[in-house]
C-alpha cells in the first residue's frame, strides 16, 4: 500500500516538475484544425497607415490609440487567424486548436510566447509579399507599456465601479458575469474606451517584455509571493488582461511564465508597429528558439536562455528533440548556478536521457538545485531518497527535504509528509498529524491529498477530523511566518518549526483521573514544551501539570473523560507479587499497539537500597518509560523509570545481569494526586481467585497511554 501510494505521488510530482520547466509530456490529442480560407477584404491590399484604422489579409481589424504610434489589433488572434498559421507552417506543433468548443471566432489558446512571436514573424513576410505590408512595418506583440495605456486606465477593466456588472467580461464561472464556462467569440463584451475588446478576461495576452518583480507592486507581490520570482529578468515574459480561469484581474496586475509555457487560457493579440521617420526597413522580433539555436558558443548565453534553448531541445519545441543538445544547454546553465537547470539536469542523468543513467550525478545536481531552495528540486531530493533507487534510503533524509518544500507551499510535498506520517517512515506514526498535511495539500488541490484525507477522515470520526483541522491551521500559520520571514532576510524559508511535530522521544503513561490526568515518568516530559497522548479515545493534546524530578515522576493533563485505574499503596506490596506493566515500547520498530510484560517485585529497594523504588523482573524496553506497573487485579502500584544498562555491567563486571529493571513506588507519586484532590477509584481485589489475568490486562488497557513529547 506505502508503495502504491508513493509512485503515483512521485508520477504526479515528476510530471508536474517537468511540465513546469517546458516539456509537454502528454498533450491531449489534437481537435481538427479549421481548414475554412480566412475572410479576405474585398478591396485590394492597402498598407497601413499610422493613426488610421485598418484591415489586413486574414480580416484582423486595428485600432490607433491616443499616445501609442502602433496599431492595437482590437481582439485577440482568433482560432482562424492562427489556423492558417499553423497550416502553413506546421509551427507550434503542440497546439490543439478547437481543443474545447469553440469557433473559429474564438481566441486561439495553447499559444506560448514563442509560438505569438513565431505567427508575428509570418505573418509579416506573408504580407509584405503580398503587397499588405511595407519593409518598414512589422507584427509584432504589445509592450507592457502600450498594452497599460491600451487598457483604457480604470481601477478594473470596466472602470472603477464594484461589484462588477454582469456582462462586463468572461471572467471565472463562479462569478456569473457571463454565459462561457470556457473561451468566448472575440467581440462578445463591449470594448473598452479605445474599442478593443477582452482587455480583461477571456484569455490571457502575451507582452514583448521579460518581467521583472517591480512590474508590480510591492502589495501584489505580498500577496502573490511567487510575482517575487523574476528569474533575473531573463526567464520569464510578462502576460497581461485575466482570463475565463481566473477571478478579475486588475489593469495594473502582471503574470509572469515562461515563454515556452502554453494553457489553455493562454492567447495574444498583435500589434502593427511602424519604423521611425527616416528608417527604411523594420525586421520583426525573432522567437527566442530561433535567436539562440546553438550555433555560437553556448557558454556566453545567459543562464536562463541556456535554459529555454535546453527545454526547447528536450521538447522538440521548435526544433528536432535532442537530449544530447538539451543536456548541453542544461549543464551550460547549471554550471552557472541556475537552479531550475541543475534540476533538470540531474532528472536527465537519473532516467538516462541523453546519456547513460549516472544516480551519482542525479543526485549530486538535484541537491544543488534543492540547497537553493528551489522547492521542485527538494520534492524530488526527498523522493530520490525515500524510493531509494538511486541512493541509499534514507526516510529521515527524505523528510527533511519534504519539510522544507512543504514550507515553500510544494503541495505534492506536503502531501508526501501526510502519507510519511500515515505510514510511519522517517517519523513516529501519527494519524493525526497526517491529516492535518493532507488537507493541507487538499487546499492546494492535491488530487492524491484529497483521496487520502477522504479515508482517513472516514475512518477517525468528525472529533478527530475537527482536531486535524485546528493542527493544519497550526502549521499553515508556521509555514506563511517563515515565509514573510524568508522575504524580509531574502533566504530560504526555515524548516525548523515546521518540522517540530517529529517527536523529541516518546514514552508511557496511565490515566489515574476520570478527568484526564496522567501519571508518568519526569524524564519523559522535562525538555519538551508540547505533548500529545494517545489514548483508548483517541489522540489528545496534553499540558503538564507537575513535576518531581527527584523521584522521577511527572502528572499531565490532557482533555476528555477517562476510565482511571484504582492506586494501591505501595507499603501494602510485599516481596515476590506477581506484576505486570503495559507500555509503548520502541514503537518505531514494534508499533504503536501497547505491549503487556510480567514478571515479580524482585526487591523491595532499587538501586543502591534506594527505598523510592522496586526492583522488578518485568522485562522493559526504551518507550516503557512513564508506564504503570499493576498487581495482579490491575490496582497501580508504581511507574516504571529505568532498566539496568547491560552492556555497562557487563564490562564492569563481566557478567550480563537478566530483567533487572526498576519502578518508583506509588508512595513517591500519590503526593502529586492529593494536591490535584484526586479521588482514586476503589482498590480491585479479587475474592474468588477466578479473574483472568487477560481480563485484568483488558481493563487496564484502557487506561493506558502512549506519551510523545516535543
Amino acid at each position: 500500500m506505502l508503495h502504491r501510494k508513493i509512485d503515483v505521488l512521485f508520477l504526479i510530482i515528476l510530471l508536474g516538475t517537468l511540465s513546469s520547466l517546458g516539456k509537454s509530456l502528454a498533450d491531449p490529442t489534437p481537435a481538427t484544425i479549421p481548414t475554412s480560407a480566412p475572410v479576405m477584404p474585398a478591396s485590394a491590399p492597402v498598407v497601413p497607415k499610422a493613426g488610421e484604422p485598418w484591415t489586413n489579409s486574414l480580416g484582423m481589424k486595428f485600432t490607433p490609440i491616443s499616445n501609442l504610434s502602433v496599431l492595437f489589433g482590437i481582439w485577440d488572434v482568433r482560432v482562424k487567424d492562427y489556423a492558417a498559421f499553423y497550416k502553413a507552417t506546421a509551427a507550434g506543433s503542440h497546439w490543439q486548436g478547437q481543443l474545447y468548443d469553440q469557433s473559429e471566432n474564438n481566441p486561439a489558446v495553447f499559444v506560448d510566447w514563442n509560438d505569438a512571436i513565431a505567427f508575428c514573424e509570418w505573418l509579416t513576410q506573408k504580407e509584405r509579399a503580398e503587397g499588405w505590408l511595407g519593409s518598414n512595418q512589422i507584427y509584432r506583440l504589445p509592450t507592457d507599456s502600450e498594452w497599460s495605456i491600451a487598457c483604457g486606465g480604470g481601477t478594473y477593466p470596466w472602470g472603477d465601479v464594484w461589484p462588477p456588472p454582469n456582462g462586463v467580461g468572461n471572467y471565472a464561472e463562479d462569478l456569473t458575469l457571463d454565459g462561457y464556462k470556457r473561451t468566448s467569440p472575440v467581440g462578445s463584451f463591449p470594448p473598452n474606451r479605445y474599442g478593443l475588446y477582452d482587455m480583461g478576461g477571456n484569455v490571457w495576452q502575451w507582452c514583448m517584455d521579460w518581467y521583472h518583480a517591480s512590474m508590480n507592486s510591492e502589495e501584489l507581490r505580498k500577496n502573490d509571493s511567487y510575482l517575487n520570482n523574476d528569474g533575473g529578468g531573463e526567464a520569464y515574459k510578462v502576460i497581461r488582461g485575466g482570463s475565463f480561469a481566473v477571478g478579475i484581474s486588475r489593469p495594473s496586475s502582471r503574470r509572469c511564465d515562461a515563454p515556452d509555457d502554453h494553457q489553455d487560457d493562454f492567447g495574444f493579440r498583435v500589434v502593427v508597429e511602424f519604423a521611425a521617420p527616416g528608417q527604411q526597413t523594420l525586421e520583426p522580433p525573432k522567437p527566442l528558439w530561433k535567436e539562440k539555436k546553438i550555433i555560437h558558443d553556448i557558454s556566453e548565453d545567459p543562464p536562463a536562455i541556456n535554459f529555454v534553448s535546453g527545454c526547447n531541445y528536450f521538447s522538440g519545441k521548435g526544433c528536432e528533440q535532442d537530449y544530447k543538445q538539451a543536456l548541453k544547454c542544461f549543464l551550460q546553465a547549471a554550471e552557472k548556478g541556475y537552479a531550475p537547470a541543475q534540476l533538470m539536469l540531474g532528472l536527465m542523468y537519473e532516467q538516462g536521457q541523453g546519456i547513460p543513467p549516472d544516480y551519482e550525478q542525479a543526485i549530486i545536481w538535484v541537491r544543488k538545485a534543492a540547497e537553493q531552495g528551489s522547492p521542485d528540486a527538494q520534492l524530488n531530493l526527498g523522493q530520490m531518497y525515500y524510493d531509494g533507487k538511486i541512493t541509499e534510503q534514507d526516510y529521515n533524509e527524505a523528510m527533511k527535504w519534504y519539510i522544507k518544500a512543504a514550507g515553500q507551499g510544494n503541495a505534492a510535498a506536503q502531501a508526501c509528509i501526510g502519507l510519511s506520517y500515515e505510514q510511519g517512515t522517517g517519523v513516529i506514526k501519527d494519524v493525526m498529524e497526517a491529516l492535518a498535511w493532507y488537507n493541507i495539500a487538499a487546499s492546494q488541490g492535491s488530487k492524491p491529498a484529497i483521496s487520502e484525507r477522504d479515508i482517513l477522515e472516514k475512518e477517525l470520526g468528525p472529533q478527530n477530523v475537527l482536531i486535524a483541522q485546528k493542527r493544519a491551521r497550526e502549521i499553515l500559520k508556521q509555514i506563511q511566518t517563515n515565509q514573510a520571514a524568508s522575504q524580509n532576510n531574502s533566504t530560504e524559508p526555515s524548516d525548523t518549526t515546521i518540522g517540530s511535530n517529529v517527536p523529541k522521544c516518546s514514552g508511557s503513561g496511565v490515566l489515574v483521573s476520570s478527568t484526564g490526568l496522567i501519571v508518568t515518568a519526569a524524564h519523559v516530559v522535562t525538555d519538551s514544551n508540547r505533548f500529545s497522548v494517545i489514548t483508548a479515545n483517541g489522540t489528545k493534546s496534553a499540558k503538564v501539570v507537575q513535576i518531581d524530578t527527584a523521584n522521577d515522576v511527572a502528572l499531565l493533563r490532557c482533555d476528555g473523560t477517562f476510565t482511571p485505574v484504582p492506586v494501591r499503596l505501595s507499603q501494602t506490596v510485599k516481596l515476590g507479587e506477581s506484576v505486570f506493566t503495559i507500555g509503548f515500547p520502541d514503537i518505531l520498530v514494534q508499533g504503536f499497539s501497547p505491549k503487556m510484560t510480567r514478571g515479580d517485585i524482585s526487591s523491595l529497594s532499587g538501586i543502591q537500597d534506594d527505598i523510592r523504588d522496586w526492583q522488578i523482573s518485568v522485562p522493559v524496553q526504551p518507550g516503557n518509560s512513564g508506564g504503570g506497573l499493576f498487581d495482579k487485579h490491575g490496582n497501580l502500584v508504581g511507574v516504571v523509570v529505568m532498566k539496568l544498562d547491560t552492556v555497562n555491567i557487563a564490562k564492569a563486571t563481566g557478567d550480563v545481569p537478566q530483567n533487572v529493571n526498576y519502578a518508583v513506588k506509588s508512595y513517591y507519586f500519590m503526593p502529586l494526586l492529593d494536591a490535584q484532590s484526586v479521588a482514586s477509584p476503589p482498590m480491585r481485589t479479587d475474592s474468588t481467585g477466578e479473574e483472568k489475568i487477560e481480563d485484568v490486562v483488558a481493563r487496564v488497557q484502557k487506561s493506558a497511554v502512549l506519551i510523545l513529547a516535543y
